[in-house]
């Protein structure tokens, strides 16, 4: 059996469009937002807050979407709970996720992470198997990454699943995701998949009807979809 979960980072001018796609399906999302972030526009706190509203669950990004492992250790902490913050302000009530800018960190960052959050996702992939650490990896990133990525991915991540991934040779990036959870969904064995992305990204590469048409194999599926808070307690 699979559980499927489901976030978006970098707080994308597209989150909104994103939201409603995903209640259209009666499905949620943890949407990881950043206050700032020089490299894509974001979102601002009327939006933050309608994100929340629509049943959307937020996490922190820090507060300027800056690679903690790229500046000095004084630093680091400002950033988090700068951005911890900022988003409680908004949405009055605690923020407990956490996702590391660019999936960029070490032992020292993850060690102050955890005094303000509860758990953090990383952005290594292909990881299908039951996590009980405050990282936590992810297993499938909603962008055309092509079959070698996922192959490499997995042999490094999750090699007990390499198998399922073989099966899907031939297919197309999308269609190989659903062959996965197909696959996975037909064992004895209880999987966690948690699937991520960016709205900048779903905009830039025309992914919309790629998503929308995912959302509609899952439902169709009957596959459980839970929040990421309640599979990773």
């Amino acid at each position: 059996m699979i559980n499927i979960s489901f976030s978006w980072d970098d707080g994308s001018i597209y989150d909104i469009k994103l939201a409603s796609l995903m209640n259209k399906y009666g499905l949620n999302a943890v949407f990881f937002i950043p206050a700032h972030n020089a490299e894509n526009k974001v979102i601002g706190v009327d939006e933050v807050r309608e994100l929340y509203e629509m049943g959307m669950d937020i996490g922190a990004h820090t507060y300027n979407h800056r690679y903690l492992t790229t500046i000095e250790p004084s630093e680091i902490e400002i950033e988090i709970v700068k951005g911890k913050e900022y988003l409680e302000d908004i949405i009055k009530t605690d923020v407990d996720w956490f996702c590391y800018p660019g999936g960029r960190y070490n032992p020292e960052i993850t060690r102050i992470a955890q005094k303000y959050f509860k758990k953090s996702r990383t952005a290594r992939t292909m990881r299908f198997g039951i996590q009980s650490g405050f990282n936590i990896d992810t297993s499938l990133h909603f962008f055309k990454r092509g079959l070698t990525s996922i192959i490499k991915n997995m042999a490094i991540n999750d090699p007990f699943v390499l198998p399922t991934t073989c099966s899907s040779i031939g297919l197309n990036y999308f269609d190989s995701c659903k062959k996965i959870l197909q696959t996975l969904d037909s064992k004895e064995k209880n999987y966690d998949l948690h699937i991520w992305g960016h709205g900048w990204e779903i905009e830039n590469f025309n992914l919309w009807n790629d998503l929308e048409d995912f959302f509609q194999f899952i439902v169709k599926n009957n596959y459980r979809v839970s929040r990421l808070k309640d599979i990773y307690v």
